[in-house]
């Protein structure tokens, strides 16, 4: 369903089923749900994704996995509900994706506003007066393309985002619908 999406959690999953050689299947009447979930229609089946509130909208009962997602919102994750064909199959964490993305963006704005802080002055002249030296303005584009290119490959790092198994929770559900804890 994700290969239709354009969230990059949805983004994110598409990779990594694809580095990891996974065969997807085809997908049709896709339909997001801004803040809500996603629908498709997937090997014969219809697939929901998305939070609490979507399911409850659809009419799904979440009774047998609350204290699952309380257990994952305690904790600071993000619970997104899977169901087919109208019953609940599962949770799943999606905020280790959210905490690598904050942490990608941190360290962009740290590296970018150093070297601005440090840079911008030195092309507009600062050392002039002490050592005679002036940065000619062709370098000073280059350094800031330089650090352009530097933000960009930073940010590309999380289209192989893999999460720490160790730190990753999810809940499945047997057959009958009672929840199992599980590691995803």
């Amino acid at each position: 369903m994700e290969t239709e999406s354009e969230h990059p959690i949805g983004e994110a999953i598409v990779k990594g089923a694809r580095d990891r050689g996974l065969k997807l299947p085809a997908v049709s009447d896709f339909q997001a749900e801004p803040g809500y979930g996603i629908q498709a229609q997937v090997a014969g089946h219809r697939i929901n994704v998305g939070a609490d509130r979507y399911m409850r909208r659809l009419g799904i009962d979440l009774a047998n996995v609350a204290d699952s997602a309380v257990s994952l919102a305690e904790k600071a994750k993000s619970p997104l509900y899977v169901a087919v064909d109208g019953h609940l199959r599962g949770i799943v964490d999606a905020a280790a994706l959210s905490r690598r993305t904050r942490k990608t963006i941190l360290g962009n704005f740290a590296w970018a506003y150093g070297y601005n802080l440090a840079l911008i002055p030195v092309a507009a002249g600062v050392l002039f007066p002490f050592t005679g030296y002036l940065l000619n303005p062709m370098l000073a584009a280059g350094a800031m393309s330089l650090s352009s290119e530097f933000v960009l490959t930073n940010s590309l790092r999380l289209g192989r985002f893999k999460p720490d198994n160790r730190h990753a929770a999810a809940s499945n559900l047997n057959e009958s619908g009672a929840a199992q804890a599980g590691v995803s």
